[in-house]
């Protein structure tokens, strides 16, 4: 059995959170590994965008992130978890922003090869290369803390 991998780049241009997942082991255009995370990511809504720039990702996806003390997470709206990553590792700009504005643009390709030093004008070049290929998925997705509190008695 193979598993895929998940590369993150968080980026934040002029005020807006961008999330970009890089799914590795998982190809968009052939047999999508099971329970894969390309094809929870169709199944809950995200579309197949073929151009970055100048492109509104839709709304209502049924999927968002969920913060936690240690953890952010991939749920649907079913309460599936479909990625998991640390808190430590989660960009400061970025969950700022997304927190602010309660949600995030979310874009994930196959073999994007993001390089965690390249600009965030070259990550925008290599995103719409991807999505000119149709190798890449875009949704407006909601980003929030989770919420605990102490149960009610009566």
């Amino acid at each position: 059995m193979s598993v895929s991998t998940t590369a993150v780049r968080f980026l934040v241009a002029r005020g807006q959170p961008l999330m970009a997942l890089d799914i590795d082991g998982e190809r968009p255009d052939g047999p999508v590994l099971e329970p894969g995370l390309y094809r929870s990511l169709l199944e809950s809504g995200m579309v197949v965008i073929e151009s970055f720039f100048g492109t509104d990702l839709p709304r209502g996806a049924r999927l968002g992130w969920v913060l936690e003390t240690g953890e952010l997470r991939l749920e649907t709206e079913g309460g599936d978890k479909l990625l998991r990553m640390d808190r430590s590792g989660v960009d400061r700009e970025w969950r700022r922003a997304a927190l602010a504005m309660k949600g995030t643009m979310l874009l994930a390709g196959h073999a994007l090869d993001l390089d965690p030093d390249e600009t965030p004008r070259d990550v925008a070049r290599r995103l719409d290369e991807a999505a000119r290929r149709r190798d890449l998925l875009g949704a407006i997705v909601g980003v929030g803390e989770a919420t605990t509190g102490l149960p009610l008695f009566s």
